[in-house]
């Protein structure tokens, strides 16, 4: 064995990783050589003095470690609490919305069964006097509503539209040409759209 085959094995020799046999090579060329002898006590005597500062030197990293794990896990706690919180809110605005739109719906339709048999909601708020002129408008025996498509323009069906005509029979009326019918003028309604119908009388 030459020195410098040695010198590649010093690390080998100090971590026990040598074969048996290269084991007797090394140590008999440490024996008969001063040079490589020394290399391996110098070798030796830095392995023992870096152990021994190792075991020296206090332990501040395990330490530092719990203390990040305890600050993350009171960051997870807070993370938790305020996932749930926002969670809870959305779920009481929603739970919210929905009551309101189903209030919102039931005060619609209560409006809506004052006003059946022929009025609008326009005409539930109207003067009772001009409420009694409506009444007569409404069929015998059959309740109907209105569709409007406009705050001031009532819309009236086919079968409505015969009933008033037949009701205002005999007084001057003045229909102004509208898209898919003709506008009549109504007090208390600026004006109903009657559509197109033939007349079978």
């Amino acid at each position: 064995m030459d020195c410098k085959m040695f010198s590649s094995m010093i690390d080998d020799y100090l971590d026990d990783a040598l074969p048996e046999e290269q084991r007797a090579l090394f140590l008999a060329h440490a024996a008969e050589c001063k040079i490589c002898q020394s290399k391996l006590e110098h070798a030796q005597n830095m392995l023992e003095a870096l152990r021994g500062r190792a075991a020296d030197v206090p332990d501040f990293v395990t330490p530092a470690i719990g203390k990040i794990r305890r600050r993350s896990g009171v960051r997870k706690k807070r993370i938790a609490a305020f996932a749930g919180i926002a969670a809870a809110l959305l779920i009481s605005s929603i739970f919210l919305l929905e009551n309101m739109n189903l209030y919102a719906t039931k005060d619609m339709a209560m409006a809506q069964n004052e006003c059946a048999g022929g009025y609008t909601s326009e005409d539930c708020a109207l003067p009772a006097e001009q409420s009694e002129e409506n009444e007569q408008m409404k069929y015998s025996g059959a309740s109907t509503t209105y569709r409007t498509f406009d705050a001031d323009i009532l819309v009236l069906e086919e079968a409505q539209a015969r009933q008033l005509l037949k009701f205002l029979d005999g007084q001057e009326i003045e229909l102004e040409p509208a898209e898919g019918g003709s506008y009549l003028p109504i007090e208390g309604v600026r004006e109903a759209l009657l559509p197109f119908f033939e007349e079978n009388d």
